[in-house]
């Protein structure tokens, strides 16, 4: 510390003068290591820290420059038992324990997590943050079973834990009395056991499950009542995908997000649901019979929703249920043979009033894909939201193909109440994948007729970080240059 930062002599401590309740909201804050530093400061703050209503434990922040001062876990779990020893307050708000890869940890190093943990359960916590991931390389398993005062705790209404051994028992009717927020993380490792953690939760309202599965024939059931929203991201060890998958329960679930390989699902009483979010990874365009029962199967069980986010590989069009709600509907694209699968949709969605399709531009640099293309095909009859409900209409990562320039053309046409186009592209990647220039990619649209006399046209190009918008007005048959901005 420099002369100039440094407090001048005689100047007034007006932080120290501050009442204790405010000093002690100040240090909440803050980890655990630094608020007991502060005694150093002056008599005044000698014991404040033991009245701290949260506690932030984690081996990574007592360090010195980018040195830690933690050699070992015992030196962590010795300042860890001081701590709580030292504790005046009766309530611990929050506790939050971190223990990362880097330590050896042994038998004796779990018990005492464990007796960390009950301490602050007859504290009355509320909210409870766990990290826990040994390092499997130094070929120490461990397995941490945790406590039953976890799942009987009156108080605890946030629970978020992020390890790959912990063990958890089936919950039972009392268990999770409060707990309104459940996030929980596995790593790689045996964590079949978590199948069971969330089918007795009465009041939970929000749950994210982040769980890579290494065992076959796992099944995780949930089932909460008054539950809200669920985030999940399952993925499975298994080439076969042997998984029996995710029974839901939740009659009130107003929102679904699914990040998963096809991990079977199955939703009871999902009646509510307004909005789902499903992204399907590491798939080939053709998926087998299996997985697209299984994507079928998801599909069906979201059909009510008002606001749809699809990203994953073309399914079979007609295996397609209905949606009979839909608003808003979002398609990220892979490969090119979707068109069918997009007009489908279109037609089993008569409500629809906003569409966007966001197209993967990684496919279409496959030769592959660029040859032979087939112009797009329009349907016989015109989609009964294209005529009344569609509104506005947003086209991602365009080619310039003519399969794509089709599906353009024929929403212009039919779209009576359409208000709104915006076709978003790049000069490079209309050049290297069709061989057509931004000018002829204007003249093209402007060549196409409009049904309706609101409808307003928006062309955005990229070229080296500068998106030069232009907009094709309402009544208008000139493409003007609108405004160019820096992305």
């Amino acid at each position: 510390m420099d002369s100039k930062s440094k407090r001048p002599e005689g100047a007034e401590d007006r932080i120290s003068q501050l009442q204790d309740d405010i000093l002690v909201h100040i240090l909440s804050y803050i980890p655990t290591v630094y608020s007991v530093r502060t005694m150093v400061l002056s008599k005044r703050w000698n014991n404040l820290w033991t009245f701290v209503p949260s506690l932030h434990f984690d081996q990574l922040d007592n360090r010195i420059g980018h040195y830690r001062t933690w050699y070992t876990f015992d030196d962590f779990a010795k300042f860890v038992d001081g701590a709580l020893s030292l504790h005046n307050s009766s309530t611990i708000r929050k506790f939050r324990l971190h223990i990362g890869r880097i330590q050896l940890i042994r038998e004796e190093g779990v018990s005492r997590i464990r007796d960390w943990i009950c301490t602050a359960m007859r504290h009355e916590v509320c909210e409870f943050d766990l990290y826990f991931c040994p390092n499997y390389q130094l070929r120490e398993k461990i397995e941490l079973n945790l406590p039953q005062r976890v799942f009987l705790c009156k108080t605890l209404e946030v629970l978020k834990v992020h390890s790959n051994c912990i063990n958890y028992p089936p919950t039972k009717p009392g268990y999770f009395p409060s707990l309104k927020f459940a996030k929980v993380t596995a790593e790689h490792g045996d964590n079949s056991s978590m199948g069971e953690l969330f089918c007795n939760c009465p009041v939970l309202e929000e749950l994210s499950i982040d769980a890579h599965l290494m065992k076959k024939d796992v099944k995780i059931w949930i089932s909460a009542p008054e539950l809200k929203t669920l985030r999940t991201r399952i993925l499975v060890n298994d080439d076969e995908r042997k998984v029996k998958g995710i029974s839901i329960n939740a009659p009130k679930l107003e929102n679904l997000f699914v990040y998963t390989d096809l991990t079977r699902y199955i939703l009871r009483n999902a009646k509510s649901l307004v909005k789902a979010n499903i992204e399907l990874t590491d798939f080939e365009e053709n998926l087998s019979p299996e997985l697209l029962n299984r994507a079928t199967a998801l599909l069906a069980g979201v059909s009510s929703v008002e606001y749809l986010h699809i990203s994953g590989p073309n399914y079979v069009a007609c295996s397609l249920p209905n949606f009979c709600n839909l608003k808003q509907l979002k398609l990220i694209l892979f490969g090119c043979s979707y068109l069918e699968y997009v007009m489908e949709l279109l037609k089993r969605s008569p409500k629809l009033e906003d569409l966007v399709l966001d197209i993967d531009v990684r496919s279409w640099y496959r030769e592959e894909y660029v040859e032979g293309y087939e112009p797009f095909k329009p349907p016989e009859i015109v989609p009964i939201c294209v005529v009344s409900h569609l509104k506005t209409v947003s086209i991602t990562h365009i080619t310039g193909h003519d399969d794509q320039l089709g599906v353009v053309k024929y929403l212009l046409k039919y779209g009576q109440v359409l208000r709104n186009m915006t076709i978003f592209t790049c000069g490079a990647l209309l050049f290297k994948t069709s061989h057509i220039t931004e000018e002829k990619f204007q003249r093209k649209i402007l060549k196409y007729h409009k049904s309706s006399n609101t409808c307003e046209v928006e062309v955005k190009f990229e070229n080296k970080g500068v998106v030069s918008k232009y907009c094709f007005p309402c009544g208008s048959s000139n493409l003007h240059l609108d405004q160019r901005y820096r992305r």
